[in-house]
């Protein structure tokens, strides 16, 4: 087979994440053969970058949490209901411009931990009697903001938790 093209390394490396929260319930009462798979609509996803954390020692590392939750509004006739956080620790390659790395971290990590969040729900929803779910994609980019999706007044520093690895410091839960 031949590739159309071949992918270059990122600038941003996942280092490591992990689950920090996971609820998942199948509703009491849901009568999955009364409604078919067309009309399951999920309720409203609540996305939200909840931490966006620069290590100050070295800024080209960070660690950001995501979390997503399909709420249970009352009368909605959804199966589910699910709720996840993942943590995930970047770092920015020291090649990439200075002027740029801060916006790749921001929308990139995010968005790298939300696919890992969308496997997570649409793994756990597989293993019940009701059709899997793929919530859909999004982006972390915002229109109209240039300098990153994230606002500063949330950006928060690391003040501990920090460990060594390869010689520098790192950011740690």
């Amino acid at each position: 087979m031949k590739a159309l093209f071949s992918p270059l390394m990122s600038p941003l490396q996942l280092d490591r994440y992990f689950l920090k929260d996971l609820r998942f319930e199948l509703k009491e009462g849901f009568d999955g053969q009364r409604i078919s798979v067309e009309d399951l609509t999920p309720p409203n996803l609540e996305i939200g970058v909840v931490a966006a954390q620069q290590n100050p020692e070295d800024p080209l590392q960070w660690r950001f949490e995501v979390s997503l939750e399909l709420p249970d509004p009352p009368g909605c006739g959804f199966p589910y209901i699910v709720a996840t956080t993942l943590v995930g620790y970047f770092t920015v390659n020291e090649h990439y411009p200075a002027e740029q790395a801060e916006r790749l971290a921001r929308i990139n990590g995010p968005a790298l931990l939300y696919s890992s969040a969308r496997e997570v729900v649409a793994s756990v929803t597989g293993r019940s009697p009701y059709p899997k779910l793929l919530i859909p994609s999004v982006t972390f980019i915002q229109p109209g903001n240039d300098k990153t999706q994230i606002p500063d007044s949330q950006l928060k520093q690391i003040g501990s938790g920090e460990t060594q690895t390869n010689g520098k410091k790192a950011l740690t839960d």
